[in-house]
């Protein structure tokens, strides 16, 4: 009989980032329709249903698995990770007010501020639930 083992330091950080992806998917989507229904906001082809949920997902469990080698490679890995996520975040956050989208400032301001409400939510997901969910010693996940 073969016996299969997970690795807690790889398995754990991974499944977390799905989860906080998952949630931040469903936040980033909420942000979106309300974000959309109080503007009129309507360029869709960039910041879109299937973007929002491939991309969000994808990006934290990234982060998942950064947290994975953090934890592997530091002793102590939520701090670093932490501070890491977060110099990452302000950075999203920075560029996120300085794409340029449109010729229409209206719209490319609008632009900025959903790119941005849905970079602040994978941020802070990626930043706080992933360590929280990693090292959380009965996970839902």
């Amino acid at each position: 009989m073969q016996h299969h083992s997970f690795h807690p330091q790889v398995y754990k950080p991974l499944m977390a980032g799905v989860f906080a992806g998952f949630v931040a998917a469903l936040l980033a989507l909420i942000f979106n329709i309300f974000f959309r229904e109080s503007t009129g906001f309507t360029l869709t082809p960039i910041i879109n249903v299937s973007t929002i949920i491939f991309a969000v997902v994808l990006i934290l469990t990234a982060a998942g698995a950064v947290y994975a080698v953090f934890d592997r490679y530091i002793k102590r890995p939520v701090v670093p990770y932490i501070i890491v996520s977060l110099i990452l975040t302000i950075l999203s956050l920075r560029f996120s007010l300085r794409v340029h989208r449109t010729d229409n400032p209206v719209q490319n301001n609008e632009f900025h501020w959903e790119l941005f409400g849905v970079a602040m939510i994978c941020g802070v997901l990626a930043t706080f639930l992933i360590p929280y969910l990693a090292t959380k010693k009965n996970p839902i996940i």
